[in-house]
């Protein structure tokens, strides 16, 4: 198997990555189970989920089939959870309720998110067992001042660009590894920094170039309508 350096993070990860939005809606368990095995087995250490996968069983089956393999143990050292200023979850792994909480609009906006939907399913995952899943996960929060210092100095030292998400999670690591982290750590990104040119150009001062994937639907009409946070206004809408 041949592995490639993922950033500077010094984590070697395949260069094959697995592909599991079949696992479920097409693909039982036990089978999605031996693939998982295998393909570790022959050294792929990345895979590529979403908790979108699961077609007509529901959102989110592709991940709880991959949870429940993780959960067999040997296969996971350690998750730590990256977030914004959104601090719902690094309160509560801390030691705290689990409160949920108005949402504070950030620059990294897709963790704009106050009542995560997907803590049930974490939650779930350890059997309801809050001193279990505080054992297996750590969590902390990034503020907007720190985000765009971690995206401007990154560029400036090493020539790489992050999106907001990305650089919240890679000043985690950095946190983690001045505090004497060691070993082999992924930072998982989902976003290109040129979704969010607005924040990211003027930190580097250059334009970010597009990729061919993202200027092609960049392009294409777009439309928008207001809608009211009400039930019935949603309903009325998707009924047309």
């Amino acid at each position: 198997m041949h592995y490639t350096r993922l950033g500077r993070t010094g984590l070697q990860v395949s260069r094959l990555c697995l592909g599991t939005m079949n696992f479920g809606p097409q693909t039982s368990e036990a089978d999605s189970f031996a693939i998982m095995d295998k393909a570790l087995e022959l050294g792929i250490n990345f895979f590529d989920t979403a908790n979108r996968y699961g077609a007509h069983l529901g959102v989110g089956v592709t991940e709880q089939i991959i949870g429940r393999w993780l959960a067999q143990g040997g296969r996971r050292d350690q998750i730590v959870l990256a977030t914004n200023a959104n601090a719902v979850l690094p309160a509560y792994f801390n030691g705290g309720d689990y409160q949920p909480q108005a949402s504070v609009a950030t620059v990294a906006n897709a963790m704009d998110v106050g009542a995560p939907s997907n803590f049930e399913r974490l939650r779930w995952l350890y059997h309801g067992d809050d001193a279990e899943l505080r054992a297996a996960f750590r969590a902390f929060a990034v503020d907007d001042v720190t985000i765009r210092a971690t995206i401007a100095a990154a560029h400036a030292s090493h020539g790489e660009l992050f999106c907001p998400h990305t650089a919240t999670a890679v000043k985690v690591l950095q946190d983690l590894r001045a505090r004497g982290a060691k070993g082999d750590w992924a930072v998982v990104a989902t976003a290109h920094p040129a979704k969010f040119e607005a924040v990211v150009e003027p930190l580097i001062d250059e334009t970010v170039a597009v990729p061919p994937a993202l200027d092609a639907l960049l392009q294409r009409p777009a439309h928008a309508e207001p809608l009211a946070a009400d039930y019935a206004a949603l309903r009325e809408v998707l009924m047309r």
